[in-house]
């Protein structure tokens, strides 16, 4: 980006590099980006915690399954034997 490019940027965003009050204004656009940041990270973890919750209750739900079936299909040949 050309210095001028970045000028520009900075006059349509409203921020002044040299009075106190952007500045101020600055910092707070910098703690609203820091703060959204945080808040999709969180949502995305949360997000991935649920989705791995639901596979992994989904792989026991079917190794259960998977496992009474055997047990019973063994447990009739016991039986017919």
């Amino acid at each position: 980006m050309s210095k001028d490019t970045v000028e520009a940027v900075v006059q349509c965003l409203g921020i002044s590099s040299s009075s106190s009050s952007s500045r101020s204004k600055s910092n707070i656009v910098g703690v609203v980006v820091i703060v959204e940041v945080i808040v999709v990270v969180a949502v995305v973890v949360v997000v991935v915690v649920v989705v791995v919750v639901v596979v992994v209750v989904k792989v026991v739900v079917v190794v259960v399954v998977v496992v009474v079936v055997v047990v019973v299909v063994v447990a009739a040949a016991g039986a017919v034997v």
